[in-house]
């Protein structure tokens, strides 16, 4: 799961307390982030599906 890997690398970077966005478009990832979030309990604040070529 390289990409579950990538979003923990970014969650500990990120400034104690702040917002972590995450850009993908790994269709799986609809899926994966909400679970992840649940896991780490941490707080799913929005999720946003962009309409694209792809």
């Amino acid at each position: 799961m390289p990409g579950t890997c990538r979003v923990e690398e970014g969650y500990r970077r990120r400034a104690g307390g702040g917002y972590l966005e995450v850009i993908t478009n790994d269709p799986c990832a609809k899926e994966d982030i909400p679970v992840w979030c649940k896991f780490t309990k941490n707080e799913l604040v929005e999720y946003v599906e962009l309409e694209g070529d792809g």
